[in-house]
């Protein structure tokens, strides 16, 4: 490719003069492309009322050609510094401003405006703001001492979505939040070992209390007669008897009531013998039990207290744990085997 030529003009005192190339004026920019000029050559970029000049510096070690506007002023952006990375000169009067993920860029030539538009649906493995990075599927916190704070915004809640109004959060596997209720009047949690929590209401298998539930409220009272007994009339001719429960026994001949095979140290036992056209009553011990009555001891395991008259009646009590029981009261001559 042939170089470029020198100019030549007439003059006054010498015959010919040197005179270097004229402007070129272009409605395009150069490019590296455009090389075969003089260091020095001038390069008019008009487009429209709008002039731009460059100066061609030569070629590159790759032999490209390199051009650099003519001069700059206060109002000429040559460079662009990032957060990251160098700076960014100017190539060609040109700098560049592209979008990457999430992020686009519009330009506008009308207003000579760049528009930075947020993608609507963002995609984002992380996120860190002061002490707390958010995740996709966690929040951790990143102070030294691992806590995470919710506050409300102002006076209004922390909401957690997808539970239930009125339910009490117990925690499952790996941490994971779950509910139980809503809870009814008088309910509690009752916790069952290795499992989820239950939501139930007291109760009283031997009916010894009479639970009352209310909104916020339980309340608890003795039940029975003035002894915070529970008592029931027998007709059968067999009967087991309650830890603190009274029988009274009304059948056409005889009533065999027997001590229940657990029992706890202070329950109480009464058996009454109706008067009238009512029945006597045997009272028998379990496998293991005896009953202490004075100085007299019941046969272990298969020992009675056998009433001998109607309107007789005894309490014992229970001395030793599922085993021996004493005679605390009587009425009548009872017979002791």
């Amino acid at each position: 490719m042939p170089g470029p030529s020198i100019q030549k003009a007439y003059g006054l005192t010498s015959p010919t003069i040197s005179v270097f190339p004229f402007p070129i004026y272009k409605s395009t920019s150069p490019t590296t492309n455009d090389r075969t000029y003089l260091p020095g050559q001038v390069w008019v970029h008009a487009a429209g009322d709008t002039r731009t000049v460059y100066i061609f510096g030569g070629r590159d070690s790759s032999g490209l050609g390199v051009w650099t506007l003519s001069s700059t002023s206060a109002g000429d952006l040559n460079t662009l510094q990032g957060d990251t990375g160098g700076e960014i000169s100017a190539t060609l009067g040109n700098i560049f401003i592209v979008g990457s993920s999430n992020i686009t860029t519009d330009g506008d030539p009308g207003t000579s405006t760049i528009a930075v538009d947020l993608a609507s649906d963002i995609t984002v493995t992380s996120a860190t703001a002061g002490n707390l990075k958010v995740y996709v599927n966690r929040i951790e916190a990143q102070n030294t001492n691992g806590n995470v704070i919710l506050y409300p915004n102002g006076t209004g809640t922390v909401n957690i979505q997808g539970q239930t109004a009125n339910t009490v959060a117990t925690y499952g596997a790996s941490g994971a939040m779950q509910g139980v209720g809503p809870l009814t009047n008088g309910q509690l949690l009752i916790g069952s070992t290795g499992a989820q929590p239950v939501a139930a209401n007291l109760t009283s298998t031997g009916g010894s209390v009479t639970i009352t539930n209310t909104a916020g409220g339980i309340n608890l009272e003795a039940a029975g007669g003035g002894s915070s007994f529970t008592w029931s009339v027998v007709t059968a001719s067999t009967a087991s008897i309650a830890a603190n429960t009274g029988i009274i026994t009304d059948n056409a001949t005889s009533v065999a009531v027997t001590l229940p095979a657990t029992a706890a140290v202070g329950d109480m036992f009464r058996v009454v013998a109706k008067g009238g056209s009512g029945a006597s009553f045997v009272l028998g011990v379990s496998t293991g039990q005896s009953i202490r009555f004075g100085n007299t001891f019941t046969t272990t395991s298969s020992g009675t207290l056998s009433a001998t008259q109607l309107g007789d009646a005894v309490e014992v009590v229970c001395s030793v744990a599922n085993t021996a029981f004493i005679v605390t009261s009587v009425v009548g001559n009872l017979t002791v085997t």
